[in-house]
């Protein structure tokens, strides 16, 4: 991947997009794998119903979500949203969620990382980063 390039959007493998009506049901669909829900989240894992990402959308300053899709199919694998944004202090918490187990450790998640701390860093302005992990 360019770190340079000017898309922030597209890097070699995946593309940032807005949500689709169609994806709900399959993000509902990701929250029945326990697997899945582990790692994606620390709130207690229970599966979800497509209700609850009817608002899995930027639809205010405190969280911006992209929707990751491969760049050769435009196939939804999963998504990257940053949250509890405090724009004051330049800080903002991360989550990606790779949904269906075959689309794991293909290094989807690996250079979605890479596109949304180039945005954060070019666009968004974040200057100092650090970054936590809770553990799988």
């Amino acid at each position: 991947m360019n770190l340079l390039s000017n898309n922030f959007f597209q890097g070699e493998l995946l593309r940032f997009t807005s949500l689709y009506p169609e994806d709900v049901e399959q993000l509902a669909r990701c929250t029945e794998d326990y697997d899945y829900l582990r790692m994606v989240d620390t709130d207690f894992a229970v599966p979800q119903n497509s209700k609850r990402f009817n608002n899995f959308e930027n639809s205010s300053n405190k969280k911006v979500v992209f929707m990751l899709r491969t760049v050769g199919d435009n196939k939804l694998i999963g998504f990257i949203l940053l949250f509890k944004i405090e724009w004051n202090n330049q800080a903002a918490s991360l989550a990606i969620g790779i949904g269906e187990p075959e689309n794991r450790n293909k290094g989807y998640g690996t250079e979605a990382l890479k596109m949304i701390l180039r945005y954060i860093l070019s666009r968004v302005k974040f200057k100092p980063c650090w970054f936590g992990c809770h553990p799988v």
